[in-house]
């Protein structure tokens, strides 16, 4: 009988081994240690490969802060090798002054002009030559646009005097876009659901009417523009606010506030940009699409995508 209970015993034993592992044990120095399991991957359903971070930082630089649809408050020169930006005043908000940084190491950044309360909606014209821009009039707090030139550093007001009153409140303004090298078409405030667009000559201020580009016109002048295009969702990484290159190879996205990476396409990775957990309130890329340009609330980031800074 005692052999019967010695057999039952023994067998459930081994029972229960089969059913719960015994842990795999191996000596290191005299101690017993459990091995350690091996790590299981991170799913993801794309086909992009989670990397170490590969941009670069370049500079990072105070800037005027705000949280109004303004326009665009950094802007690529097209040639890619200045930022036009709006410095930070005292008190920091809504106003600043029109600067320029220039690469490749943007250490150098000027103030063009002083004492002239600028607000935003920075756009170069097409040759490089000319930057136009949102101006405040703090005397009669209305808005206006204006046009420096860098050959001759004139700046030309394209609401002088009392046409600059465009409603009963601010007046507000933006810019639509430059049809050429010498005209840019400009949007105004009229009254109360009133917008309406107007051409003007960068170096005379002469006007025309454009009625035909008046519809929403104030809404998208001060929109800033992202590259969007489409794709497949079930081969791309969940992507917030995306934003392509104009190569289309680079996107800068968001995974969830304050944490943004950016995809290659032509590599198939992507990694983490490092803003110090910052939300970005906008993104702009070089003509080139080997630099990226970034505002947080109060500061310019640029990052060189490629990971290379020298010569940069």
């Amino acid at each position: 009988m005692r052999r019967n209970w010695i057999f039952l015993l023994s067998l459930l034993f081994l029972t229960a081994c089969a059913v719960f592992p015994m842990p795999d044990l191996s000596f290191s120095g005299g101690e017993v240690q459990e091995a350690a399991a091996a790590p299981l991957p991170t799913p993801d359903r794309s086909r992009y490969t989670n990397v170490q971070p590969q941009a670069c930082l370049v500079n990072r630089w105070e800037t005027m802060q705000t949280d109004l649809a303004q326009g665009d408050l950094v802007a690529w020169s097209p040639d890619g090798k200045r930022l036009a930006y709006v410095t930070r005043q005292a008190g920091g908000w809504f106003t600043g002054q029109l600067a320029v940084a220039e690469g490749p190491d943007f250490e150098r950044r000027e103030v063009l002009v002083d004492r002239l309360p600028v607000s935003g909606d920075l756009t170069w014209s097409p040759d490089g030559r000319a930057l136009a821009f949102v101006a405040l009039r703090e005397d009669e707090k209305v808005y206006t646009v204006m046009v420096y030139h860098f050959d001759t550093r004139q700046l030309v007001d394209l609401f002088p005097e009392s046409s600059a009153k465009t409603d009963e409140w601010g007046s507000q303004k933006g810019i639509l876009r430059w049809t050429s090298t010498q005209q840019l078409l400009v949007a105004y405030n009229c009254g109360s659901g009133c917008q309406e667009a107007a051409r003007f000559n960068a170096y005379t201020g002469a006007r025309s009417d454009a009625p035909q580009e008046s519809y929403l016109a104030l809404e998208t002048a001060l929109a800033v523009p992202e590259k969007v295009i489409t794709y497949d969702a079930e081969q791309y990484p969940k992507m917030t606010r995306p934003n392509w290159s104009p190569d289309g190879r680079w996107a800068i996205f968001r995974i969830r506030y304050g944490e943004w990476w950016l995809l290659d396409e032509k590599e198939g990775v992507k990694f983490q940009l490092d803003l110090e957990g910052l939300e970005v309130e906008a993104s702009v890329w070089s003509p080139d699409s080997s630099l990226l340009a970034v505002r947080t609330e109060g500061d310019v980031w640029v990052f060189s995508v490629e990971g290379d800074c020298q010569g940069k």
